[in-house]
C-alpha cells in the first residue's frame, strides 16, 4: 500500500513539473529536476513496483492488468 501511494505521489509530482514547464525563470534547472524525477520514478517502477506486482498477483489478475493497460 505504501509503495502504491509513493508511485501515485510521484506521478502527481511529475505531472506538476510538466504543468509548470512554461512558468519557469530557469528552464534548464526545471528540466534537470524533471529528468531526475522521471529517472528515479521509472527505476522504482521497474526494480521495485513491477516485481512486487508480478510476485503477488495471480495470473488472471496479471492478464486483467495487461488488457486494461493495452486499451490506454
Amino acid at each position: 500500500d505504501n509503495m502504491v501511494q509513493d508511485i501515485l505521489d510521484e506521478h502527481q509530482e511529475i505531472h506538476r513539473y510538466f504543468q509548470t514547464l512554461y512558468d519557469q525563470d530557469n528552464l534548464s534547472d526545471h528540466l534537470d529536476r524533471l529528468g531526475r524525477a522521471l529517472e528515479t520514478h521509472v527505476r522504482k517502477e521497474e526494480r521495485e513496483f513491477f516485481p512486487l506486482i508480478q510476485e503477488h498477483c495471480q495470473e488472471d489478475t496479471l492478464k486483467l492488468i495487461e488488457r486494461t493497460l493495452s486499451h490506454h
